[in-house]
């Protein structure tokens, strides 16, 4: 039973996270993949996300899959008891993902009822293809990337940040350019929940 925590800002409902586990927190870790942002200038995002986990108690296990092996990629994702991977560019990101044949490693682990957390870019890659959303991030800096088919663990296209304050006129662009895709929209509070078949949207 695949267990998804798909959001589009993880600091913003990190509340929402204990009750999607069920189980006590405190002292578990989270392999947490910042690679998205390597192309980016601001980090503040990451930091965020990681102030988040650490205020319920979660450890922090870093793993940047752009410069590290396959062999302790494989180690840390199979070790700990969570997997995140937070947001920027997810052109770069699936490239990465891709390249270091970490996509598939990830999938293992999925499969294997390992609780999966995103925020932002990672969700995105739960959609089936991910062209949908250049226009919120610049796909010249993923120049490896080729086919841009994704996870497809979640049957629409994910946008993140609907009605955020600073990318609502990209949102809402996106929206009118792809009216013919099932795309699934979420503000910064909301959250896809999925476990097995069952989907919920929670709002924090």
């Amino acid at each position: 039973m695949k267990k998804l925590f798909l959001a589009s800002s993880f600091a913003d409902c990190k509340e929402l996270f204990s009750d999607f586990i069920w189980e006590d927190l405190h002292w578990k870790i989270v392999t947490f993949i910042p690679t998205a942002w390597i192309v980016e200038e601001d980090i503040f995002f990451i930091d965020d996300d990681k102030r988040a986990f650490e205020s319920l108690w979660v450890t922090i296990d870093e793993l940047e899959i752009s410069t590290e092996n396959i062999e302790n990629i494989k180690q840390k994702l199979e070790k700990n008891d969570f997997i995140f991977v937070s947001w920027w560019n997810t052109f770069f990101l699936l490239q990465e993902l891709k390249r270091t044949w970490t996509d598939k490693l990830i999938l293992e682990q999925i499969q294997k009822e390992k609780p999966y957390i995103s925020t932002s870019a990672w969700s995105i890659i739960m959609s089936p293809n991910i062209k949908f959303i250049e226009e919120m991030d610049d796909l010249q800096k993923a120049p490896e990337l080729k086919n841009f088919d994704a996870f497809w663990l979640f049957g629409k296209y994910i946008l993140p940040h609907y009605k955020n304050p600073y990318l609502w006129e990209i949102v809402e662009n996106i929206l009118k350019k792809n009216k013919n895709l099932p795309i699934f929209p979420i503000t910064d509070k909301q959250v896809i929940c999925i476990k097995g078949e069952n989907i919920l949207v929670k709002l924090a």
